[in-house]
């Protein structure tokens, strides 16, 4: 006999509906599908889960960024990490410092 898969499936809870629809998959499951053990497992359900109540950064202003120059003359490389200043203000920095 093949040893069982185990597969885990994470579902929202939604009241008597998610204890009914498990124990018809369990039935399902065990009929056809005798190498596998699934598990259902309920969360809670929350609409702002879907919705994000931010508005995306743009990539120019993200911070704590590592990034990677190359000299398009030598490639030459350079790597760094922006800490907390975004990413434009370093681009900016690289720039004014080296004129060539």
């Amino acid at each position: 006999m093949a040893p069982l898969k185990h597969y885990f499936y994470k579902l929202a809870y939604l009241g008597r509906f998610s204890t009914v629809a498990q124990s018809k998959m369990r039935r399902l499951v065990n009929h056809y599908c005798h190498d596998l053990d699934i598990k259902l497992v309920f969360t809670t359900f929350r609409l702002r889960n879907l919705f994000s109540v931010k508005d995306p950064v743009h990539g120019e202003l993200r911070s704590r960024v590592i990034y990677k120059f190359t000299c398009a003359c030598c490639n030459a490389c350079y790597i760094g990490e922006t800490q907390g200043r975004h990413l434009s203000t370093r681009v900016r920095e690289h720039l004014s410092s080296d004129k060539s």
